[in-house]
């Protein structure tokens, strides 16, 4: 929530560290609280005991529409004129941020299953986040899916605020590897802007755990590291 709309998360009011079910049910219910006032959500019959109890039909509910406000104003923010941005303003975009180094025709080519374009767009807007050694040629499943959590890894790392799974980018699914770049052009755009790009490190209720900036990959993907060549 603190990521779509920065400052709407009264901080100081959440347990960062819950230790009993009382500060679980307060988290649910600031949950609620600023969904409703401050992103305009529509959370009705939905309490902070649902999100406590694990109630998966009405998280899923919250989340659902937390994804479409996040679309809604990251496709706005992207043209000057709050206009929505169109696929084929990604892919130029995208195209021209690896400056050849490899293209894609449209948001449902194949050869995005590798995820080294996504990867190569990475790389293009902050080459220091990228480990090459840790990327595969993407040629088998398992190949494919590590560069997928890879990709992901780098683009949070950044600051992008990205919903995919890795599966929504092996299997090429046009609408997230949409969101997954708009996210990522956002990202530049700040960068060039020196406007405020939020990472996961920033959010003081997850600080005590974030990675050194310096990690190639953070501990999201632990599995990578151990990959075989």
């Amino acid at each position: 929530m603190d990521h779509i709309k920065a400052g709407c998360v009264p901080w100081k009011k959440v347990a960062a560290a819950p230790k009993n079910r009382h500060h679980l049910v307060e988290n649910g219910n600031r949950v609620v609280e600023v969904g409703k006032k401050e992103l305009d959500l529509v959370l009705v019959n939905i309490g902070g005991l649902d999100i406590a109890d694990g109630n998966k039909k009405l998280i899923l509910a919250v989340m659902w529409q937390l994804m479409r406000r996040s679309t809604v104003d990251l496709l706005a923010s992207l043209k000057n004129d709050g206009t929505k941005v169109e696929e084929a303003e990604i892919v130029a975009w995208a195209n021209a941020k690896v400056g050849g180094a490899s293209r894609i025709r449209t948001l449902g080519d194949k050869a995005l299953a590798t995820s080294k374009f996504l990867i190569d767009v990475c790389a293009a807007i902050s080459p220091d986040t990228v480990n090459w050694d840790l990327v595969t040629p993407g040629k088998s499943d398992d190949d494919a899916l590590l560069n997928a959590r890879y990709a992901l890894s780098i683009a949070r790392k950044l600051g992008a605020g990205v919903f995919c799974t890795p599966e929504d980018i092996t299997e090429v699914r046009p609408k997230m590897i949409l969101l997954f770049l708009a996210a990522l052009w956002q990202v530049d755009l700040e960068k060039k802007t020196g406007g405020p790009s939020r990472k996961v490190a920033d959010v003081p209720a997850l600080s005590e755990d974030a990675p050194p900036r310096s990690a190639p990959v953070p501990p999201a993907a632990p599995a990578l590291p151990v990959r075989a060549p």
